[in-house]
């Protein structure tokens, strides 16, 4: 299967992906989430060694045995320089290990069962953001909150289908789908930022 390329994806086509995860078995979904982390992790990496290495550079380190060639290696350098916090760090080393589970065995498996259960309920980045955003002022709140007229109407099916059931939260399938949901964006956000500072060095 072809690895996604994260330019094909803006924030809402990541929620449009993730919507419709909830059609998905729990293999598939497991695995479509992880190549959708993976690929906006790459995407951060090659708009970061853009600006410091030659385009043939910044393939070989993706090529087998290169230092960005697996989802663990990038996972690690990412939290090395500074592009994951430590949140992101160890949620997306969740993703992988419960990717693993469920590619490497013909077996039945579900987010019900151990060890991919035990393995959700370590999520952090969801809990983080929101203490994050409940923590700051309001004019910081203000500032980074989506204004009005751009955001996505709360009846939008994609809105609909992605919203957490918060009473069933602790269901390890709506930890995982909300915690990868947050990372998704955050890694988007990472990416857009990089794309702005490049465009204004090249104008």
């Amino acid at each position: 299967m072809r690895r996604p390329d994260a330019r094909e994806f803006s924030d809402l086509q990541v929620m449009k992906l993730l919507a419709q995860s909830r059609d998905h078995s729990d293999r598939e979904l497991a695995l479509v989430a992880a190549s959708v982390l993976e690929a906006f992790l790459a995407e951060v990496f090659q708009l970061t060694l853009g600006q410091i290495a030659e385009q043939e550079l910044q393939a070989s380190l993706e090529d087998q045995g290169g230092a960005l060639y697996s989802f663990a290696h990038k996972i690690q350098i990412g939290v090395c320089i500074g592009l994951l916090d430590s949140a992101q760090h160890h949620d997306l080393s969740l993703v992988r290990k419960i990717r693993n589970k469920f590619a490497h065995t013909l077996m039945p498996l579900s987010f019900e069962d151990e060890p991919v259960r035990g393995l959700c309920s370590g999520f952090r980045s969801l809990e983080a953001m929101t203490k994050s955003f409940t923590d700051m002022s309001e004019e910081e709140r203000t500032r980074r909150t989506v204004p009005e007229d751009k955001r996505m109407r709360e009846d939008d099916p994609n809105v609909v289908a992605l919203k957490l059931d918060t009473t069933n939260y602790n269901h390890p399938r709506e930890r995982y789908i909300g915690n990868v949901y947050t990372i998704a964006l955050a890694l988007a956000m990472k990416a857009s930022t990089y794309r702005l500072a490049l465009a204004k060095l090249k104008s």
